[in-house]
């Protein structure tokens, strides 16, 4: 017995020894794995439709390759969820084009020196292709609208699981922003295995027709209630609509009194109870308000219409919310300087005031007051002081999300003190200043998915000034300017982008002068890369630039991410400026062509481009750097 206990310890020992024994030789690859081994190598065995490079572009795995040799991009690494994250985007590629049952296996074998090779396996099998997208069900009024839902799944395409639950989804949604929204919607498979082909029907029951009922909003503290139920667009009694729902959250958020914004129902029904519908659901709008005054500091770079960079710092502060009816008053004062020159310059120095009403006339149009000083730069040769003062009103309208225009007129008044009286006007002459009043008409539809750094959409800007005529001041001309910009994503991470300009300017009054300081003004880094900021265009018999009345741009441009925050460009420049439209031909179209590397910083891309004169006309040969912040468009 006295042995016993020895026995017993020596059993409990071995018991615990030879499980964590067993487990280290069953699965060295898991110590392996832990210590994250360089990819040398991708194998690819058994694929037919897709190609080697198609799957390699797929996975999460890949090979380190010249980038990653010269240190410049992070090395790629196995982890450990490598292998979850390659079979879900290669089980993804294959059901997405038809190939139901294809079998996909990947391993990581050990290379000599210690680096992982990944091997993957395929087994495609047969490829599925739809033969036809049917319902037996009565549509009525939304034959039109599901019938182009069915459409999405053509016959002849690959059977792509994941696009036959899109559509259901989305005819569900065609029913529920139309007062159904119970309505279900089941897709049936029927598969032909001998003609390798499948038929797609779905099964639709619409369910009640369903109404809005009230809307309740949480208690506010700085806001009226009004103020955000005017945003909604659901009325007690009007048909459900998602649509309406998800608008309405917009339209609250887009106030800028709220900072997170819930619209949901009041008493959700339990999933557990089939068959039960509320007709007239109620909803609870719960926001999280913002603070209504407000106090920022500005500083950073920008672009200035004359200058590639200059360097702004102001103060503004306001309130954003009085009487909690959404009116916002903002005070601003600010002072932008020219950098990257042989001094650092005051360019402009200003205050401003605006008021702001979010609904006028009871609708949703916002106007805004404008008032503003520029006190002037004295002159660094004479004791004499330029000062403006303008007064503006804007009205603008959101006619789609993506749309908007706006009307807005502007008064300007210009003093110049220092001088004699009788010497203020030859002074207004010799600086080319003019006091003007405009009526500002502007189209905006912006469909980017980020204005700072887009990848896909377009937009399209039209712009015209009537300046002078019935408003009075010293000028009456009429300028239109309108731009189209698109970017689109090929080739894994490159984006091309391309963007044209047009601009003509014309006097209205007997004499059709046009002064130079309205005129266009080409070259530098936001238009024609390659020459020096705004030196390209008509000139005066001194050699004076005079500006064009007539602006033609094109630029074309590829974009993609090198390494870390870094891109990189290739670009073609085209463009000139004219006195008239006789002048423009093809041989005096200006070309220049360069590349460019950008930072992408959290304000926008920081970006250097060297641009070269191919097509330069009587301008000299070579090229020039450009410094600057935001793409060119």
């Amino acid at each position: 017995m006295s042995r016993l206990p020895s026995v017993l310890a020596y059993i409990a020992v071995l018991i615990l020894i030879i499980p964590v024994s067993s487990e280290a030789k069953r699965d060295p690859q898991r110590k392996w794995l832990s210590k994250k081994p360089f990819i040398t190598k991708v194998e690819v065995i058994g694929n037919e439709f897709f190609s080697e490079k198609k799957i390699k572009g797929s996975i999460r795995s890949r090979e380190n390759g010249f980038w990653q040799s010269l240190r410049l991009r992070k090395r790629h690494r196995l982890k450990k969820d490598s292998k979850k994250a390659d079979m879900a985007a290669l089980t993804y590629l294959y059901r997405t084009s038809g190939f139901l049952d294809a079998e996909i296996d990947e391993e990581f074998v050990v290379a000599e020196d210690s680096s992982a090779i990944v091997r993957i396996t395929v087994d495609e099998g047969r490829q599925y292709i739809i033969r036809k997208s049917t319902t037996p069900s009565e549509l009525g009024a939304f034959a039109e609208k599901i019938g182009r839902e069915l459409r999405k799944l053509k016959s002849g395409m690959p059977f792509d699981p994941y696009a036959v639950k899109r559509v259901t989804f989305d005819a569900k949604t065609v029913y529920a922003n139309a007062g159904y929204p119970y309505a279900e919607v089941r897709d049936s498979i029927i598969f032909y295995d001998e003609m390798d082909s499948a038929d797609v029907v779905f099964l639709i029951d619409r369910g009640p027709l369903t109404l809005f009922g009230e809307v309740f909003v949480d208690s506010l503290e700085f806001t009226q209630d009004v103020t955000f139920r005017r945003e909604l667009l659901m009325k007690s009694g009007d048909l459900y609509s998602r649509e309406k729902i998800v608008e309405s959250r917009q339209r609250v958020y887009s106030t800028g009194l709220a900072s997170y914004v819930d619209l949901s129902l009041e008493n959700p029904l339990e999933e557990n109870q089939p068959g039960s519908y509320d007709v007239r659901p109620d909803f609870r709008l719960r926001v999280r308000e913002r603070k209504p005054k407000f106090a920022k500091v500005k500083t950073g770079a920008s672009q200035d219409e004359r200058q590639d960079l200059v360097w702004e710092i102001g103060l503004e502060f306001g309130s954003r919310n009085i009487s909690g009816k959404g009116r916002g008053v903002t005070f601003e004062l600010s002072s932008k300087f020219l950098v990257f020159t042989k001094e650092w310059r005051v360019l402009e120095e200003r205050f401003a005031f605006e008021y702001r009403e979010p609904w006028l006339f009871k609708t949703r149009t916002p106007l805004n007051l404008m008032f503003s000083v520029q006190p002037g730069i004295r002159s660094q040769t004479q004791n004499y002081r330029i000062s403006t003062i303008d007064l503006g009103a804007r009205i603008s309208r959101e006619i789609t999300r993506r749309m908007h225009g706006r009307v807005e007129i502007v008064y300007e008044k210009v003093n110049i003190t220092g001088i004699p009286a009788d010497q203020v006007e030859q002074k207004k002459k010799e600086e080319g200043i003019s006091v003007k009043r405009k009526l500002i008409f502007a189209l905006d539809r912006d469909t980017r998915n980020n204005p700072f750094l887009p990848i896909r959409g377009t937009v399209y800007r039209l712009g015209a000034e009537h300046v002078g005529g019935f408003l009075g001041g010293d000028e009456d001309f009429i300028k239109l300017i309108t731009s189209w910009s698109r970017y689109q994503n090929f080739y894994g991470s490159n984006i091309y982008a391309w963007n044209y300009r047009f601009g003509w300017v014309v006097g209205i009054a007997s004499d059709p002068y046009v002064p130079t300081t309205d005129r266009f003004y080409f070259g530098g880094g936001k238009t024609l890369r390659g020459y020096r900021t705004l030196d390209v265009g008509p000139r005066t018999p001194e050699g004076e630039l005079a500006g064009g009345r007539v602006l033609i741009q094109t630029n074309q441009e590829i974009r993609r991410p090198l390494f870390w925050k870094l891109w990189a460009s290739v670009f073609v420049d085209v463009g000139n400026i004219y006195e008239d439209f006789d002048q423009i031909r093809w041989d005096n179209l200006l070309v220049s062509s360069g590349v460019g590397v950008q930072y992408i910083s959290p304000v926008g891309p920081i970006r250097i481009d060297y641009g070269h004169r191919l097509i330069h006309d009587t301008y000299p040969q070579g090229g020039r750097f450009h410094f600057s912040i935001l793409y060119a468009f």
